[in-house]
């Protein structure tokens, strides 16, 4: 195990002082040499005791994940891992193993990480790539799985197995009964990994279930991640790399309403997305249906196609060039980046004495519509407006 991990499991650990076991994706991830960056502990006896313990060794705060289910969580901001305990679910370990999710991720081994419990032969599994249930039971103890069965086939070398494939297909009605919250951390966990996501919920019949659609636009998905990993948009990654809501990256977000197209808010809805995600969301279909043929030629329109898009204006660019509306996004791109982007007032409301009330909003806003046509370029002509304003364009 990483050299961390002694600071949890060496001699002095509390976890030594009662029998407890490394679990799930920590194992899993060891035996497949990758980098292990949270644990899972089993233990048999009283979470809280230990992990406010454990929290102390570390310098390090616990809370409850699942009070009724003893799950406690360990982690600080300082840490680059967080530890998560649960409760012996079972008479014995292998009892325990036997009522998780997929083989692979039913394996234990000791805190040295090197003795391994194995009882459902989820090493060989790993070592074939295959995703398999751990019974015939296992999605109907929890319906999420199979999401996560269709997330996990999607890390390199891996695939489902015949009869657990079968099982998701026969599992859509399951679903419903999830937590909209689980379905979404799901759901973006699948996406970060491939956009093939959204392909293979449609191939599993599961759309309808965890998007609330019967089809989606894959065309433009691929379309738009391509843009974004192809370095084609200068500028583009510091913006597309922001959290929109916690966890969940403009990336991401937009990657879900490419798909789900006019459909995207509603989806947002279902998933108990944040309001501002919703917005972005509204905002880029409202602005999506005021493009029109003329609005990248015509320098007021574009001006104010971008203005009234806000903060989201990347993401519209990226949208509508993969619905097909913006064949000449480059020039558009290069447009917002170095003019709109660069558009500062050359008048302020301390210039607009004698002005008053929504007056004041509407005439810096004209401004700045003459300055984004080239009509005012510099603060004397601003003035010189402001003392004589011409007609509303």
């Amino acid at each position: 195990m990483p050299e961390v991990w002694s600071t949890v499991c060496g001699p002095s650990s509390p976890l030594k002082q009662q029998p407890a076991w490394l679990v799930g994706g920590c194992v899993r991830d060891h035996l497949l040499g990758r980098p292990v960056k949270d644990y899972d502990l089993v233990v048999d006896a009283a979470v809280w005791p230990l992990a406010e313990m454990l929290a102390q060794t570390l310098n390090a705060s616990c809370f409850w994940l699942d009070r009724e289910r003893e799950v406690a969580r360990v982690a600080s901001s300082t840490l680059a891992f967080h530890v998560d305990l649960c409760r012996l679910n079972g008479a014995s370990l292998a009892e325990d193993l036997r009522r998780r999710d997929f083989t692979i991720n039913a394996i234990a081994c000791d805190l040295s990480g090197e003795a391994f419990i194995d009882p459902l032969n989820g090493r060989a599994d790993l070592q074939a790539g295959l995703i398999r249930l751990v019974s015939d039971q296992a999605i109907n103890d929890d319906p999420l799985r199979s999401l996560r069965g269709l997330r996990f086939s999607l890390l390199p070398g891996f695939r489902l197995e015949e009869s657990t494939a079968q099982a998701i297909r026969a599992a859509t009605g399951l679903l419903n009964a999830v937590a909209a919250e689980r379905i979404r951390q799901e759901l973006l966990a699948a996406l970060r990994l491939s956009s093939r996501i959204f392909e293979l919920l449609g191939d599993y019949g599961l759309l309808e279930a965890v998007l609330g659609l019967r089809s989606g636009n894959l065309e433009a998905l691929l379309l738009g991640e391509q843009l974004l990993e192809s370095g084609r948009l200068d500028g583009s990654a510091e913006h597309f790399v922001q959290e929109i809501e916690g966890e969940v990256s403009r990336a991401e977000l937009l990657k879900v309403c490419l798909f789900c197209g006019e459909a995207a808010e509603d989806t947002l809805r279902r998933l108990k997305f944040s309001r501002r995600s919703r917005k972005l969301a509204a905002t880029l279909k409202r602005q999506l249906a005021a493009f029109e043929s003329d609005t990248a030629s015509d320098s007021l329109k574009r001006y104010r196609w971008l203005r009234d898009a806000a903060d989201c204006a990347p993401e519209l660019l990226v949208a509508a060039h993969c619905r097909g509306q913006l064949p000449e996004l480059d020039v558009l791109w290069a447009y917002y980046r170095q003019e709109f982007s660069a558009l500062r007032p050359l008048i302020t409301g301390a210039d607009l004495t004698g002005f008053e009330g929504p007056a004041v909003g509407r005439i810096l806003r004209q401004a700045l519509e003459l300055q984004a046509v080239g009509r005012l370029t510099n603060r004397e002509q601003a003035l010189a407006w402001l003392a004589d304003p011409g007609p509303n364009l």
